[in-house]
């Protein structure tokens, strides 16, 4: 499902797909807590050693402020998405590129991002300052699930499969099961990184250390419902890649065949 770095993703899901939307995953707010008083999300750690890290994933560190249990569900039904472009704009960046880069470095803890101290500070204060949690990354974001829901709906889909990270567990679910009052959607133990609809056909996917997913679908699929009128987001152009916030020389790239 996930499209390697070095081909344009038009290209590498041609043969099922017309079109690619990228979805942001939002920025949040739940009402009556903070990233201060009720952390959520990964830890992120600079450690290299194999052991080092099994140690850590084995041993996990306790966070003083760490969220209630059962916060994801609170998130699904009481989190508030915030748009990438409305904190741009409160902070003052220009170009929305630039500031998504800077976001999405932030939020994974990369060591680039130091390439963008100047547009970091003033996204953390504004966001400690208003009760702001990072996007969620690697995963369906919580705050998205209804918005899912609604859209999957809006298509005249019933059910759809869900896959985990590895892709390796699936699970069939009702297109009801997305909506707000709904416990949050998961095989059990797992994260959910893929959504897809064989009839009509769709695809969402998410990938490891990214703040944003993907929304394959057919150019009868986008007449029914656009993507652009659900989610924050943008579309692929011929020759965008799936790290497409990464700078284009920063893999070797194949370009965009021609067509004939």
């Amino acid at each position: 499902m996930a499209a390697p770095y070095d081909t344009p993703m038009l290209e590498w899901w041609d043969r099922d797909y017309d079109h690619v939307f990228i979805v942001l995953s939002p920025f949040f707010r739940v009402e009556g807590y903070t990233p201060e008083t009720a952390a959520f999300g990964p830890i992120h750690s600079d450690l290299h050693n194999f052991d080092d890290i099994m140690d850590l994933i084995k041993h996990p560190v306790d966070r003083p402020n760490e969220a209630p249990e059962g916060f994801e569900g609170i998130i699904k039904q009481c989190g508030e998405p915030i748009l990438w472009h409305d904190i741009q704009s409160a902070i003052g960046v220009d170009d929305f590129l630039t500031f998504c880069r800077a976001a999405w470095l932030w939020t994974i803890a990369s060591p680039r991002v130091k390439e963008y101290s100047e547009i970091v500070e003033k996204l953390e204060v504004y966001c400690q300052e208003n009760g702001i949690y990072k996007p969620e990354e690697d995963q369906m974001p919580l705050v998205l699930e209804s918005l899912i829901g609604r859209y999957l709906s809006a298509l005249g889909i019933g059910e759809v499969t869900i896959f985990n990270e590895f892709r390796d567990k699936q699970i069939s679910m009702p297109v009801t099961a997305f909506s707000q009052s709904q416990p949050i959607v998961q095989i059990p133990s797992e994260k959910t990184n893929a959504i897809v609809s064989l009839e009509p056909k769709v695809m969402f996917t998410w990938g490891f250390d990214d703040t944003y997913g993907f929304i394959c679908i057919t150019e009868e699929t986008r007449l029914v419902a656009d993507p652009a009128d659900f989610f924050e987001g943008l579309y692929a152009g011929i020759n965008t890649y799936s790290d497409w916030l990464n700078p284009a020389d920063f893999f070797d790239r194949k370009k965009a065949r021609e067509k004939n």
